[in-house]
């Protein structure tokens, strides 16, 4: 028998993924660290000036949280090549270490080496760090995104309800 899981998948999704994050800070490409808050960055404005306001920035920020969101894709890959770089040199040096060892060398012998590397473990957090990251940035663009749509259409409701 299967076990429907739709309610772990909403939990997880939309506004609850994001409402666990107040705060994004963004290291931009001149080294300079900014720090958004995400609901500032989600808010529909209900006053029509500013709503307009909004709606005329909204695209800016949408190109503004793509570059991020590639951004971050990019750090993944790259710490993701590292990781395979310290991996294979560990694996070489362990693979090396254990034929000098009475151990037999087994693939569950070297994967534990690996394991246990501060090195390696190093990399591996850090990794997860990034990817962590890269998914909250992918939500707020999309969240960024999605806002941008409806100030279009709240600015263009206006002139369908005067004909």
């Amino acid at each position: 028998m299967r076990v429907k899981r739709t309610a772990k998948l909403k939990r997880n999704h939309g506004e609850a993924f994001l409402s666990k994050c107040k705060e994004i800070t963004i290291r931009l490409d001149n080294g300079e660290e900014v720090e958004f808050n995400v609901a500032d960055e989600l808010r529909i404005p209900s006053d029509p000036d500013l709503l307009l306001q909004a709606a005329r920035k909204a695209p800016a920020r949408v190109a503004f949280w793509a570059y991020q969101a590639e951004r971050a894709l990019g750090a993944v890959r790259k710490l993701e090549i590292r990781l395979a770089q310290v991996e294979g040199e560990y694996d070489l040096k362990y693979r090396g270490a254990i034929d000098d060892s009475p151990l037999v060398l087994t693939e569950k012998v070297v994967k534990a080496h690996l394991d246990l590397d501060t090195s390696v473990r190093r990399v591996r957090v850090s990794l997860n760090r990034v990817r962590m990251q890269k998914g909250l940035i992918f939500a707020i663009a999309g969240a960024v995104e999605h806002r941008c749509y409806v100030l279009r259409k709240l600015v263009a409701q206006p002139a369908y309800d005067a004909t």
